[in-house]
């Protein structure tokens, strides 16, 4: 399992793949500016990467 510490960037992409947001270390993802729609969340780890779909209402 990952920990808070492995994660060295997060990237919030809109479903056409423009970067909307970069947030360097570790910090509360903080999502009240997006407007409604599906995003695209990618954690960029030491040694890996995850990416999340979500659809904020």
């Amino acid at each position: 399992m990952y920990e808070n510490g492995d994660i060295s960037t997060i990237k919030i992409y809109n479903i056409k793949g423009f970067l909307l947001k970069t947030i360097k270390g570790i910090q509360n993802l903080d999502t009240s500016e997006l407007k409604s729609g599906y995003y695209i969340i990618v954690f960029l780890l030491l040694n890996d990467k995850i990416k999340i779909q979500f659809i904020k209402m």
